[in-house]
């Protein structure tokens, strides 16, 4: 395991040509309680953060950032998904379509979700989406929030990823009480039948994603974004839709997964133009007309 940041990162990697890999992952560590995590965060984000960007340059096992080939995955994730036969197979038409455009050097990146249990059983769920894609072998890396702290080993830990970047979490109020948001808007609900108000924060993985500047020349990831595939999805997912722009991109795709308790998500009704399925007789039909 790599834990190195800043510097000392760039020369372990050029002097030993470390790769960061699911059996030997980076990420950047923290420490004791919550206020000694912020306030570690406060002194090493910034080099942390210029650490991860260069595993994805050039220290990754498996595939190189282009600044084009970063795709994201979201959707259900300890509400399950129940139809995981259906989503399977439309990932793997989206990921198929990701290798013929990228030869195979892609990137996968997720929010850190670790496999979810019920009945101590596990279920399939975004963290099964990242797993399927691993297990192609493109690697997967994430940005997650500090109250979701979890090293190798740890059951929170997302067993698909080579790289973690943690970063300072953000907090919705509900009924005057603190909650972790792991995802989306941050949101004020007073809990008394008023409507639920946006703060006009957003979580620190998206906030990463969108805000933030990585690398020497200061990209931002989002724009050289390649794609996303939602699978089902509640609230957060629908927020994390509309901010990342969903079906401004040919290779965006939606499956319409379903959770354990048999729900459909809110996202289908407005998404099913970039179901798989859809997408790929779509393209067909474009080629037949060449």
């Amino acid at each position: 395991m790599i834990r190195l940041t800043g510097l000392l990162y760039v020369i372990r990697n050029m002097s030993t040509q470390y790769l960061a890999s699911v059996k030997d992952p980076w990420f950047n560590e923290l420490q004791g309680d919550e206020d000694d995590q912020i306030e570690i965060l406060a002194d090493t984000y910034h080099e942390a953060r210029e650490a991860f960007f260069s595993t994805l340059t050039n220290g990754l096992a498996g595939a190189t950032y282009t600044g084009t080939n970063l795709y994201i995955g979201v959707g259900f994730g300890r509400q399950g998904i129940r139809n995981w036969d259906e989503v399977e197979r439309d990932l793997a038409i989206w990921c198929d379509m990701n290798d013929k455009r990228h030869g195979g050097n892609w990137i996968f990146m997720t929010h850190g979700d670790p496999e979810y249990f019920k009945d101590d059983v596990g279920i399939k769920s975004i963290a099964s989406v990242a797993q399927y894609v691993q297990n192609r072998g493109i690697p997967v890396v994430c940005l997650q929030s500090h109250f979701a702290y979890a090293e190798p080993g740890d059951p929170n830990w997302p067993n698909y990823a080579s790289a973690v970047l943690f970063g300072l979490g953000k907090y919705n109020t509900v009924k005057g009480m603190s909650e972790c948001c792991y995802g989306g808007r941050v949101t004020n609900d007073p809990g008394n039948g008023q409507l639920v108000e946006a703060t006009g924060e957003i979580s620190f993985p998206d906030e990463a994603l969108m805000l933030q500047r990585f690398g020497p020349d200061r990209v931002r990831l989002l724009d050289g974004l390649g794609g996303l595939f939602i699978a089902g999805g509640g609230d957060t997912t629908r927020s994390q839709a509309e901010m990342y722009h969903m079906g401004s991109r040919e290779t965006d795709m939606y499956s319409p997964a379903i959770s354990l308790e048999g729900n459909a998500s809110t996202l289908a009704s407005l998404y099913i133009a970039q179901h798989p399925r859809v997408v790929a007789l779509k393209a067909e039909a474009r080629e037949n007309q060449q």
